[in-house]
């Protein structure tokens, strides 16, 4: 798993481009074989690892680099360990590439950056913490999550229209797209997000602990249910079927004729836009219909004994 870390005399440095960075257009200050530290422009690159050089200098077939670090008037800015790059990569990629090829593991990102920051993972379950400003993280194939400073006071969570989420905090507000799990105060948020289909979307979560699923099923006619946890359930567009599961949970059936139902624990039911079916499960819920001719049932607590 690579450790990516990027430290706080970042901010105060010039920026590198990585995607435009040319090995053939460096100098090399050293070279032994356990580092390499080449110069580009006022910034210092040393990779690391298991390194021979044939007659012109090149890297043999043989050597591995395992770390990256970059330098600005000797102040480390940024740093990757625990991968796993050949010479045979190294020849045949961009830095870029290379980026991609090393991090495509269950790898964790760090960062200090206060003033926003773009971050895109690659394979795997990557793990982000991002450093305070307004941040827009992009998470790639594998199960993503988003740790957010257990300490800040508070934080709102909600999705975006078209595609992600949104969480804000007192340090910033952040866009995540492609993140499956965002933990912030103490609490593990589940992120699903249905497709331009019929999606069944169901909750893997058996037991509370600090856990909730937020779901949102977008266009289609979609089946949702919830889990353990105090759950955010959004059918979308369409015509939606939505159960809560055993919690208090947040229902809201979204445009289309949506079928609700509050299941166990104290729900919260809106029906919102369209001809919608509130019912009441065995909880204390309360059910609001919204815009458009709405049914409502009380259940078994609505009736008098």
């Amino acid at each position: 798993m690579a450790q990516v870390t990027v430290t706080a005399a970042a901010n105060t440095a010039p920026s590198f481009d990585f995607s435009s960075f040319d090995f053939t257009q460096v100098t090399v200050l050293s070279a032994s074989d356990t580092q390499v530290v080449l110069a580009s422009g006022v910034h210092v690159l040393r990779f690391q690892g298991v390194l021979g050089y044939d007659g012109a200098g090149n890297l043999t077939p043989t050597s591995t680099v395992h770390s990256f670090e970059l330098f600005h008037d000797s102040s480390l800015l940024i740093s990757a360990t625990d991968l796993t790059l050949t010479s045979a990569q190294i020849a045949a990629s961009s830095f870029a590439e290379l980026l991609q090829i090393g991090l495509a593991g269950d790898d964790s990102y760090t960062s200090h950056w206060n003033g926003g920051e773009r971050i895109i993972t690659f394979d795997g379950n990557d793990t982000i913490r991002a450093g305070s400003g307004d941040d827009t993280i992009f998470g790639g194939a594998g199960i993503d999550s988003f740790v957010i400073t257990p300490s800040l006071p508070g934080y709102s969570f909600a999705f975006n229209d078209i595609v992600g989420a949104t969480v804000t905090t007192s340090e910033g507000r952040d866009m995540l797209f492609g993140v499956e799990i965002l933990k912030i105060g103490g609490q593990t948020l589940h992120l699903r997000e249905g497709s331009d289909g019929d999606d069944l979307l169901t909750s893997s979560i058996t037991a509370p602990r600090g856990m909730r699923d937020m779901i949102h099923g977008r266009d289609g006619d979609d089946t949702i249910t919830g889990g353990a946890g105090q759950d955010f359930l959004i059918g979308g567009a369409g015509h939606d079927r939505i159960a809560g599961g055993s919690n208090h949970d947040l229902i809201e059936g979204g445009f289309g004729d949506d079928t609700l139902i509050g299941n166990s624990g104290r729900d919260v039911v809106r029906g919102d836009h369209g001809a919608d079916l509130l019912l009441a499960g065995n909880g204390r819920d309360h059910l609001l219909g919204g815009a458009g001719s709405d049914t409502l049932d009380g259940g078994p607590r609505a009736r008098p004994p």
